[in-house]
């Protein structure tokens, strides 16, 4: 059951993507009684050449964990991706799958000093980082999970870790 109180299913974009994110695209899983999909598709929908979906929390947090099971789509030019952000000032933590290699994860922190309405970032400090998982994770579903907390920040494969970022 899709709680609309807590998820927001996104129908607009960001400018460097090339497909519009609909609800259309989201679907809830009924293979697993649990879940949802997220579909791309080779339909255009407004500007953009393909269509997508994109699911965020209504919640904000400060620090946590935070946990999916997921099988990233593999396929050239498609990036599947799970990341704790907010938009002013920008500033995001992330795991990526890139479509092209879905056998590797990048990591990032993209971070604005907190100056509001700045276009700039520093996500060149330390990041992005890119991790050979040791197998292709669009063959099944895997446990991935940031750990926020105010010193450092730490990434788990399926609870084992696999990165930890200190503070500079």
């Amino acid at each position: 059951e899709f709680d609309s109180n807590f998820w927001k299913i996104l129908e607009d974009t960001f400018p460097s993507n090339q497909s519009q994110f609909t609800k259309e695209n989201f679907k809830l899983s009924s293979q697993f009684n649990s879940g949802f999909q997220l579909e791309v598709t080779n339909m255009s929908k407004g500007s953009k050449k393909y269509s997508s979906s994109s699911i965020v929390s209504r919640v904000q947090y400060l620090y946590g964990s935070f946990e999916i099971s997921i099988k990233p789509i593999k396929g050239d030019g498609i990036i599947s991706a799970f990341f704790l952000h907010r938009n002013d000032p920008w500033q995001e933590i992330d795991i990526e799958f890139l479509g092209n290699d879905t056998s590797k994860i990048l990591l990032n922190v993209y971070y604005n000093p907190g100056i509001s309405n700045t276009k700039y970032n520093y996500g060149v400090r330390g990041t992005p980082v890119l991790i050979d998982l040791g197998f292709d994770a669009a063959d099944d579903f895997h446990s991935y999970r940031i750990e926020w907390e105010y010193h450092e920040i730490r990434w788990y494969v399926d609870n084992k870790i696999i990165h930890v970022r200190k503070t500079w």
